[in-house]
C-alpha cells in the first residue's frame, strides 16, 4: 500500500495482522458479458472503509483501508443471504491494536526486477526523509 506523507514523498507499506500470517479482505465480484465483444469477463473490487489510526498514518490522503474480515466472521462474508445491515457490521474498520506496518524498499514498484519475493524488498527499510515527518 501507497504511503503519502506530505505531497513528494512516497512510501511502500506492508500492513498486516499481528497474530495471522493470512487475512481475508472484503470484496465483490461479477461475473459479465461484454456487449461489443461477447467476451465473459469475471471482475471484482475491493472494497474499503473508513481507516483506522494506523491506516490513517499511511493511507493519510483518502483516510480509507481495506475492509479486513476477521478470520470468525470468513464463511458470515461468504453468505449470498446476507442483509445490507450485516455486511455493514462487517465493513467496521479492524482494531488497529491487531494490526501492524513497516515500509519497505521502492524497489517493490520497480519494473526493472522481474522477482519482487524477495527479502530484500519486503524488509524494513527506513528513509531518513520520512523519519523527520514520522517524528
Amino acid at each position: 500500500m501507497w504511503s503519502k506523507r506530505p505531497e513528494t514523498l512516497l512510501s511502500k507499506d506492508i500492513i498486516f495482522l499481528k497474530n495471522q500470517k493470512l487475512f481475508s479482505i472484503g470484496a465483490i465480484y461479477s461475473h459479465w458479458v461484454d456487449k461489443g465483444s461477447g467476451e465473459e469477463i469475471s471482475s471484482y473490487s475491493v472494497l474499503t472503509t473508513k481507516a483506522n489510526s494506523l491506516m490513517e498514518k499511511i493511507h493519510n490522503s483518502k483516510k480509507r483501508m481495506p475492509v479486513i474480515i476477521p478470520r470468525v466472521h470468513e464463511k458470515d462474508w461468504l453468505n449470498p443471504n446476507l442483509t445490507e445491515a450485516e455486511v455493514m457490521e462487517l465493513c467496521i474498520p479492524i482494531d488497529p491494536s491487531l494490526m501492524d506496518a513497516y515500509t519497505i524498499s521502492r524497489a517493490i514498484s520497480s519494473r526493472s526486477i522481474d522477482n519482487k519475493n524477495i527479502q530484500e524488498i519486503s524488509k524494513q527499510y527506513e528513509y531518513p526523509e520520512l523519519a523527520i515527518i514520522d517524528a
